[in-house]
């Protein structure tokens, strides 16, 4: 998949491993039993919480948040 990113602090909380979650998203992290284009996934990377939508052959980053140490 091709890797869009809609979001502007992905620097901040990611320097350096940015490639890294590139490579993770092309490789289409969703369950293979969804194929829904309005559906935002989400899962945890390197103490942020990714959320992100799949259109076609092309990913979308919506968000990067710093997961909160409860």
């Amino acid at each position: 998949l091709n890797v869009v990113f809609e979001c502007d602090n992905t620097v901040d909380f990611l320097k350096g491993k940015i490639d890294y979650l590139t490579e993770i998203l092309s490789q289409d992290p969703r369950p293979a039993y969804q194929n829904d284009p309005d559906r935002i996934y989400g899962f945890e990377y390197s103490g942020c919480e990714i959320k992100f939508s799949v259109s076609d052959d092309c990913l979308y980053v919506k968000s990067i948040t710093k997961k909160s140490e409860a």
